[in-house]
């Protein structure tokens, strides 16, 4: 199988380097700082950059993400057992027709995937037809 090289900027006329965007993701989603914590860390590295700029770095990296979100949607779907949690969640985003903060965190473990989504309800039409927002 032939893998196409990484660019240095994957962010077309963007200011960060593959290394760095690989940094940033492992520090907010594996590690889970907080924004905050990880700009006062790279200013103490010397490196001062706004929170607002690695906001938008994150947003422009979930885009380039999303080709390996189905790939892994598509592989947890097809495996021959699961097994699916779901966990309240408060989230306070205003959605027509939803009452009330709590929102549902659903969890698809498979053998070499994990796959989460938050939806409104806790239907089990989740489970059937996996739909919601994916955070992953």
């Amino acid at each position: 199988m032939l893998v196409a090289p990484v660019p240095a900027k994957p962010i077309p006329k963007g200011m960060f380097t593959s290394q760095f965007l690989a940094r940033l993701a492992v520090e907010k989603y594996v590690l889970g700082r907080p924004l905050e914590r990880i700009v006062a860390a790279l200013l103490n590295d010397g490196f001062d950059v706004a929170k607002g700029t690695l906001v938008g770095a994150l947003k422009a990296l979930s885009e380039l993400l999303g080709p390996l979100n189905t790939a892994i949607r598509e592989r947890n779907s097809q495996a021959a057992h699961l097994h699916i949690d779901e966990t309240s969640q408060k989230v306070f985003e205003a959605v027509a027709d939803k009452v009330g903060n709590r929102w549902w965190l659903w969890t698809f473990l498979g053998p070499d995937t994990v796959v989460f989504l938050i939806d409104p309800t806790r239907s089990t039409r989740v489970v059937a037809q996996g739909s919601g927002k994916v955070l992953i």
